[in-house]
């Protein structure tokens, strides 16, 4: 009998131990968590200061001068945010409404959101315009078995044999169609 209350006891204060162990973890895991968010609020604050520091150097106040040279990165790197976004909007051929903040074409003079008159940018127009007829000189020498000169959609008209000569033009075969007739 004496067997039986051993073993009794050392399971009952091993299964102790556990629930004990257990109980402890479950509470450093809480603990755990609520240093890591305490952490998190002590970043945002480091953010909300750091914020207020650049704002004071943007209205050219006086701030130490070891946080001149962090606030001059940040001024570069939104410079170089600023230029590629604008690479993005002409890569996509858009600009954005100087009154609504709108995306629209290039091409487009008036918003039409709001109404504003837009500057059209001559050059972009035009780069924007050989760039689509680029796209369309490929679509034809695929599709129809031709070469592009590349200058406008009307000279998309090279056809090509199967050698990789040129052949007669459309137009010339055209011709030759109707003078048949």
């Amino acid at each position: 009998m004496e067997f039986i209350k051993d073993f009794t006891r050392k399971v009952t204060d091993t299964a102790r131990i556990a629930a004990k162990k257990s109980s402890d973890m479950v509470e450093i895991t809480k603990l755990n968590f609520n240093i890591g968010t305490e952490e998190d609020k002590i970043k945002k604050v480091y953010a909300q200061i750091g914020e207020i520091v650049y704002h004071s150097f943007e209205k050219g106040e006086e701030i130490p001068e070891d946080l001149k040279g962090l606030c001059e990165k940040i001024v570069a790197s939104k410079k170089n945010i600023e230029k590629m976004k604008q690479q993005i909007l002409r890569l996509k051929s858009i600009k954005i409404c100087s009154s609504c903040n709108e995306e629209l074409r290039e091409e487009v003079v008036y918003c039409p959101k709001c109404g504003t008159r837009q500057e059209v940018d001559v050059a972009a127009s035009e780069e924007s315009k050989e760039e689509n007829n680029a796209e369309t000189c490929e679509q034809n020498d695929t599709e129809n078995n031709t070469e592009c000169s590349g200058e406008s959609n009307s000279e998309c008209n090279v056809e090509v044999d199967e050698e990789g000569e040129e052949a007669n033009s459309v137009n010339e075969y055209q011709a030759e169609e109707d003078e048949e007739k």
